[in-house]
């Protein structure tokens, strides 16, 4: 499993990297960490981004390490919790995998509309992250069916899904281009995270938001 989702994630990144890097010399989100960082840029992201990164790794990698440390007999099963963390991990590989996919299909065709809305984004704008963050629950309840001593690491998952959801991640995503009128449109037909379809009546009343904001904009 951990082989699986870091072999995809790698090769995606290295994959979005060859593609940002001619265009805009790195990826657009994050070289805005040059200008704030400096000058001193190189020892202030270490503490600021690169020692930060490198704790929460650690942590979300806890039931993964312990799975392996503490599970090493070799006739001992599979069991019927193990068998959902793997289900679960399937769906969340599933997203993961095909969204990166469709996305990078997307990006590839010269003529496309702004943004990405079929295919596993017909629902959410970042299903992505749903599966990234399925993929952890997943390796959490396996890790814990080979030995429920290893319960504890559930910060792991718990603080993935908070950093993809709330704090990074989707939320980030959606401050960064939530100001723009083609991503406002997604943003009422779609939602942030889980692939489910809103309602009619969660659409309209989305729309009413939007139309409130655009005819009386916040004061800056």
């Amino acid at each position: 499993m951990v082989m699986l989702h870091g072999g995809r994630l790698g090769w995606y990144l290295a994959a979005r990297w060859r593609r940002y890097v001619p265009k805009y010399g790195g990826d657009p989100r994050y070289l805005d960490f040059v200008k704030d960082l400096s000058p001193g840029y190189w020892w202030k992201s270490f503490f600021k981004v690169m020692e930060p990164q490198a704790v929460i790794i650690v942590l979300i990698g806890s039931p993964v390490v312990m799975g392996i440390l503490k599970n090493r007999q070799a006739d001992g099963g599979i069991n019927l919790l193990a068998f959902v963390g793997l289900a679960m991990f399937g769906v969340g590989f599933y997203f993961e995998t095909v969204a990166g996919a469709q996305l990078q299909s997307f990006l590839a065709l010269t003529e496309r509309p702004r943004y990405l809305n079929t295919g596993v984004w017909t629902h959410t704008r970042h299903p992505n992250y749903f599966g990234t963050t399925t993929v952890w629950w997943g390796m959490w309840l396996v890790a814990v069916a080979g030995n429920p001593d290893c319960w504890w690491t559930v910060a792991g998952p718990i603080v993935n899904t908070i950093m993809l959801t709330s704090v990074l991640g989707s939320a980030f995503q959606d401050n960064y281009m939530g100001s723009r009128p083609e991503y406002q449109e997604l943003m009422v037909r779609t939602r942030r995270f889980l692939p489910i379809p809103l309602s009619s009546a969660a659409i309209a009343a989305n729309q009413a938001r939007l139309a409130e904001q655009r005819a009386h904009p916040a004061s800056p």
